[in-house]
């Protein structure tokens, strides 16, 4: 009932929302009744074309690494879809860029983030990171020109350890603008000791070994064969894999 009479109002003239779009507006109602001091939000499509493009100012925009992903929407070409998502950025924010593949893409992001006078962070260049495994966890040493730390780390994927070095550098930025660096070790290993993501690299049976990941492109199909291979050499492997047109 709610979205019906937002829905009503003159600047969306009864639009039809897709579903995304629909839980994105009841999401933005709950967070203002709520008064939430900070959101955390996920493009569903990327960037220009995404729902979340709505909000206007924000802290932080994070970019992940970017592979070919929603040809034909965002682009037809990795340097296409990457314009598209740098869209996301906003005025004066601060922008973090995780380890990425291709220089390509730090170079688009890069230049938008100048065009918007927003800050620019590249985890690659900033946050250096080592790890261990301890049992059916990690160990992970870190260290920027600022800080170093040491946290456990419950997830074993390779290509996880790149995306907690993007996490590591929008922490310790955001960390630093609260005065709380000298908690961050403890907050990593709060959040991150026994966190497990559901479809990314979940074992979901072990006699025998069933493993399941959401990776839905090249690259990350390509990390997730990567890290079976690491982890279990000497397994015989089969993948099964479904895909369909969307």
């Amino acid at each position: 009932m709610k979205l019906k009479q937002v829905m009503a109002i003159s600047e969306f003239h009864d639009a039809e929302l897709s579903d995304f779009e629909a839980l994105f507006l009841a999401s933005m109602l709950y967070f203002s009744e709520e008064g939430a001091d900070y959101v955390v939000l996920e493009c569903g499509l990327g960037g220009e074309l995404d729902a979340t493009n709505a909000v206007t100012t924000t802290l932080y925009s994070i970019f992940t690494e970017i592979g070919l992903d929603h040809l034909g929407v965002l682009g037809n070409s990795l340097e296409e879809i990457v314009t598209t998502k740098s869209k996301i950025i906003r005025p004066a924010n601060t922008t973090i860029i995780a380890p990425q593949h291709s220089q390509i893409i730090n170079g688009i992001i890069k230049r938008e983030a100048t065009i918007k006078g927003a800050r620019l962070i590249d985890a690659a260049k900033t946050v250096i990171i080592h790890s261990q495994n301890i049992g059916q966890q990690l160990m992970v040493d870190y260290q920027t020109s600022q800080q170093h730390g040491q946290f456990q780390f419950g997830l074993l994927a390779n290509y996880q350890l790149e995306n907690v070095r993007t996490v590591i550098a929008w922490l310790i930025d955001f960390c630093q603008s609260k005065h709380l660096t000298n908690q961050i070790s403890d907050l990593l290993n709060h959040a991150l000791a026994t966190i497990n993501v559901p479809g990314r690299f979940e074992t979901v049976n072990k006699k025998p070994m069933i493993i399941v990941d959401g990776g839905h492109n090249l690259d990350g199909i390509t990390a997730f064969a990567n890290t079976v291979n690491t982890i279990f050499p000497h397994y015989n492997k089969l993948i099964v894999t479904g895909f369909f047109e969307g």
